[in-house]
């Protein structure tokens, strides 16, 4: 296969875009600060919406992602932190290939009463290798711009958090916030875990408080 450069500047183009979709919406808000913090309420359509893109972006089991996320505050660089690269080594964190073999039921109990997050527990498998398929058969090109880059984005996003927001405890990197949706204010989060908007350019943050909760008093 020939490759058609134009073509490919165009998906990257555009999948940079998706990316920042994906990354805001459904990772930085709905899997971090909606499903793992309880930051906000939102209705049930967002929350199929977080779901969908979180399995976009290939996190794993959205409720082994809570869990593990809950894991690394209740006891942040110490021996329950699922990726504690200080432990772990730079390269298994940071390109996301730790794992965690289980997880302590008081990290995860209350997922399972979200029919939401149990789907996406129990079928994010399935839909993933659908959706690569059909992204392919579309295109190649559509394939490297609708479902590889969002998957890279999550994987190397997410290390670069666990690393450089915790690079002398807990560190605001504000220049990672173009591929991580205002999460780069790591030791904001971490000293106010349930705030939703950490800075002024907490673009993620600001979008959920402005537009998707409906808890807002006015």
């Amino acid at each position: 296969m020939t490759i058609n450069w134009e073509l490919f500047a165009w998906a990257t183009g555009l999948g940079f875009l998706w990316c920042q979709v994906v990354t805001h919406y459904a990772v930085s808000v709905g899997l971090h600060r909606y499903f793992a913090h309880n930051q906000f309420k939102t209705s049930v359509a967002h929350e199929w919406g977080f779901i969908i893109l979180i399995m976009i972006a290939c996190v794993r089991t959205p409720i082994g992602w809570v869990a593990s996320h809950r894991m690394h505050h209740y006891d942040t660089e110490g021996p329950l932190d699922p990726h504690n690269y200080k432990e772990l080594g730079y390269w298994k964190v940071a390109l996301t290939t730790w794992d965690l073999p289980s997880v302590p039921i008081k990290f995860a109990r209350d997922l399972y009463d979200n029919p939401r997050l149990v789907f996406g527990h129990k079928y994010w498998k399935q839909f993933l290798i659908t959706y690569w398929i059909i992204c392919f058969l579309i295109s190649p090109y559509f394939w490297w711009g609708a479902a590889f880059m969002p998957f890279l984005f999550a994987k190397v996003g997410f290390g670069m958090l666990n690393i450089f927001g915790h690079w002398d405890g807990p560190t605001d990197g504000v220049w990672m916030n173009w591929i991580l949706g205002g999460d780069g204010y790591h030791k904001q989060h971490h000293e106010r875990p349930s705030r939703l908007v950490l800075g002024k350019y907490d673009l993620g943050g600001y979008l959920a408080d402005r537009f998707w909760r409906t808890d807002k008093k006015k």
